[in-house]
This record gives structure tokens, C-alpha cells and sequence, in this order.
């Protein structure tokens, strides 16, 4: 065996490979739970946690999978099939692209799967072919996805099927043990063809919301793992249990020290399960989301860009800033009263103004189109600081816009949006440019390029 780089530093052409290698790894993290998880720590008992998520690819299915490829290299470079959503397939896909630099693998899942799923297997660089009818499928079905790929695969010598489930080099044994007590535990998974019963002293049937609630807890703990890890543990506090009511607790103990030692093996990360902890457990089991309501409301994309600085709005409006106000700002009678100022001059985005029509009548910017928002007033202010009044006013300019939009003819010219404070602009462009219109809001609103004119008037008028 090679030299454990404790340093745990990997480095040079084949960093890479030395880092998938198990030799060249440092001992794995081997964590006490703390007494919150373990009832039995007032009985002596203490719990291990080994942490098999520090191995490279973060999943205990690393082990057969390397294994498994080690065991058939020539099959390693071909095309790798397999009837895996998960970690086994990840695995295999790093490991064959590792050490192999195979990017042709193909996890074949069934089409019930979650998106998220099939979006993590997408994200590590593997190929996803669906199937459908029944989800979990038994190894020699031969109406199954495994016995079909198993004849793929006999039938098409560039095709490589490892098979997990009746592969013997797929099993990887590690006991969570007490003494020479073994534990094993299941959450509707198959096994290999592994004579596992012949290997352990207990059996402990665990029900899948336990397990899914205590690796939840263990993950808040900071001891970060899934659902089998929470089985793993469950199944020992069962078994531990039985023995405390049996008196045969102490039994277990080692003679030097009196404390019973015990460990259980966390196998991957929690992420690709998340869905599955929503079903599983009660809603009170997680902290409420505040401000739920904008779940349902202002769900369209934000952009910087899209929000342009009192200057930049000015120079948008007109590449040459004349010195006079009343050449980017409008306040002459004849245009009151107005839907549009008739003053508009082409080469100008579109403006259009969302305040009420007495404000409008006030002063406006040359070329602008008054669209009052039904209870908009100067009193609203930073709405984003308020959910409720988010909704309130998405749904109102969704109507608005609903109605008269494709009426204004604006989906081909930039529009500039203003409102009072420049939070309704934001809200209003970033629903516009939903629906495919080039708009723009302006920090601060009205008021804020109002100014900037007036004084950029000033200055150029000294």
C-alpha cells in the first residue's frame, strides 16, 4: 500500500488521479456525535460518525465505483451505462473521467425523478436517458431498465454496463458496529448479490421519515450527510435500546474503560434528497419562510443595467444636453391635459410616466407618455421594504399592462419608466422586460432626474 499523504496535499501531473487514489488519501474524519443525537451517552455509549463525505467525490458509492472500473479497465474507456440517479452514477462518471478520461457515461433514471436530480447529474457532466413505467425496478426483471441494459451491453461490444446491483465488485462492507455487534439498516434500496445476511450479527428495520429526520438533525448539528446516514443511526439507537431493555447493555462494554464505542458510517451529502425531506417530514420541522406572499408575485428577473443613474437617463433621453429646462422637461399649458406631450422628438427613448395625472400636468419630460398607476401617489415610497405593497402594486401594473401596452405601440422603442422614487420604475421595467420590452427604470424616479436637468441646465447656461 502507498504512503497515506497526511499532508493532504496533492500535486503535479496526475494530482488528479493521486487524489481519487484511496492509498494516497488521509484518514477519514471519524466525528462523536454530541449527547443531543446520542440518548444512550448517559449509559457509557459513545457514537462515531465516520465521514465518508470527505472522500473526493463526497459519496461512499465512490469505493464501487473505482472498484468496479479497476475490476474491468478495458471496460473503464468505453461508453458506461448505468441504472443509477445518484451517487453511483456521479461517481462513475468522476472516476471514469478521472483516471480514464471517459466523459461518455450514462445514468439511466426513471421519469419520475425530480428535476433537481436530473439537473445534478447534468451539472457533473453525465449524459441522462429517462424511463419510463415503473420507477424502482428489480435487478432481473426482464421487463426492467437493468436487464436491458445488461443486453445492451452483451450485444454491443463499445458499451460498458457495470451493474451495480449484481456486481460482487460493488459491495463495499463497513459495519456500524458495537464490539463485534454488526448493524445493518435499509431505506428501500437494493443490494448487491452479497451475501450480507451471512456477515451480520442483528438486522433493525428503520422507517424511512426516522431516517430522513435524524440525518436532519444530524446535519444541523454540523455533521452533514443524507438519509441513509440518519438510517444508519436510527438503526443503531434501535438496536441499543433493545439491548438496555433486554439488560444486556453492558454486555457491549469494553472491560479497560467501561464504554461501549460505536460507529456509523454517513455516505453522501443531503442535497439530492431535498425534495424528499419535504415530503417526509411535517412543515413545522422547518422554519417558516417570511414574507411568503412574494412566492406568488414579482417572480420576474432583476437586472442592473437595467436601471439607469439620473445621468444616464439624461443622456439617453438627448445626446446633446441643451442649456434651457424646458428643452428636457415640459411644463407649457398647451400641453397639459395630455395623454401624450406632443413634443417628442425621435431620437428619444420613449418615456413612459407612471405618476398621477396632476403631477404630470406639473412638469414632465419632453415626449412623455402619462400612464397614471391606479393608488400610486408621492406618499409611496420603498416598497420593497414592504411584501405586501410588492404584491399589491405587481398586480396592479400587470393589469395595467395587460390593457394598454400593445395599445402604446412601445415594444420596438427603449422606454424609460419613471415613477415617484424610482422603487415602482424598477418593479414596472422588470415585468416589461418580461413581456420583451426594452425598459428602463431610473434611480431615484421623476424627482431625482427632474433635478439632474435643472441643475445640468444651470451649469450650462454660467
Amino acid at each position: 500500500m502507498a504512503q497515506t499523504n497526511m499532508q493532504n496535499v496533492f500535486k503535479g501531473p496526475n494530482s488528479l488521479v493521486n487524489y481519487f487514489n484511496p492509498d494516497l488519501q488521509p484518514p477519514l474524519p471519524l466525528v462523536e456525535l454530541p449527547e443531543k443525537l446520542n440518548p444512550f451517552r448517559v449509559d457509557n455509549v459513545r457514537i462515531y460518525a465516520k465521514m465518508l463525505t470527505a472522500l473526493p467525490a463526497q459519496n461512499v458509492k465512490m469505493f464501487p465505483a473505482l472498484n468496479m472500473l479497476l475490476q474491468n479497465p478495458a471496460a473503464a474507456s468505453k461508453s458506461i451505462v448505468e441504472a443509477s440517479s445518484g451517487s453511483t452514477a456521479i461517481s462513475l462518471g468522476l472516476v471514469s473521467h478521472v483516471l480514464w478520461g471517459n466523459e461518455d457515461v450514462c445514468a439511466y433514471v426513471t421519469n419520475k425523478k425530480h428535476p433537481d436530480q436530473l439537473r445534478l447529474l447534468r451539472f457533473f457532466g453525465l449524459k441522462v436517458s429517462l424511463y419510463g413505467g415503473i420507477a424502482q425496478q428489480e435487478p432481473d426483471d426482464p421487463r426492467g431498465i437493468m436487464w436491458r441494459l445488461r443486453r445492451l451491453a452483451k450485444h454491443d461490444e463499445n458499451v460498458s454496463y457495470p451493474g451495480q446491483y449484481d456486481n460482487d465488485n460493488s459491495v463495499f462492507v463497513m459495519f456500524s458496529a458495537t464490539q463485534r455487534q454488526g448493524l445493518d439498516t435499509f431505506l428501500n434500496s437494493r443490494v448487491a448479490s452479497f451475501p450480507w445476511r451471512e456477515t451480520i450479527d442483528s438486522f433493525e428495520t428503520v422507517a424511512s421519515v426516522d431516517s430522513y429526520d435524524l440525518s436532519m438533525q444530524m446535519s444541523r448539528e454540523g455533521l452533514i450527510c443524507g438519509p441513509s446516514s440518519g438510517e444508519a443511526l436510527c438503526g443503531l439507537l434501535q438496536y441499543l435500546q433493545k439491548a438496555k431493555d433486554a439488560g444486556k447493555l453492558k454486555e457491549l462494554a469494553e472491560q479497560s474503560t467501561g464504554e461501549i464505542s460505536c460507529v456509523i458510517i454517513c455516505c453522501d451529502l443531503p442535497y439530492q434528497y431535498m425534495d424528499g425531506y419535504f415530503q417526509k417530514l411535517r412543515d413545522e420541522d422547518f422554519p417558516p419562510i417570511l414574507n411568503e406572499i412574494l412566492l406568488k408575485c414579482d417572480q420576474e428577473k432583476y437586472d442592473e443595467r437595467w436601471e439607469l443613474t439620473p445621468e444616464g437617463a439624461a443622456q439617453a433621453i438627448s445626446q446633446k444636453m441643451q442649456s434651457s429646462n424646458p428643452r428636457n422637461t415640459c411644463s407649457r399649458r398647451s400641453c397639459r391635459k395630455r395623454t401624450s406631450c406632443k413634443t417628442f422628438r425621435k431620437s428619444q427613448p420613449m418615456v413612459l410616466d407612471l405618476r398621477q395625472g396632476s403631477d404630470f400636468d406639473k412638469n414632465h419630460i419632453r415626449g412623455s407618455i402619462s400612464s397614471p398607476l391606479k393608488n400610486l401617489t408621492v406618499m409611496t415610497q420603498r416598497i420593497f421594504e414592504d411584501s405586501n405593497a410588492i404584491c399589491f402594486y405587481w398586480k396592479n401594473l400587470n393589469v395595467k399592462f395587460d390593457a394598454e401596452t400593445e395599445k402604446l405601440g412601445l415594444k420596438h422603442s427603449p422606454l424609460l419608466v419613471l415613477c415617484y422614487d424610482g422603487d415602482i420604475s424598477q418593479l414596472a421595467t422588470s415585468i416589461l422586460r418580461a413581456r420583451s420590452y426594452n425598459a428602463f427604470s431610473v434611480m431615484g424616479g421623476f424627482p431625482a432626474l427632474f433635478l439632474y436637468l435643472k441643475a445640468r441646465g444651470r451649469k450650462e447656461g454660467e
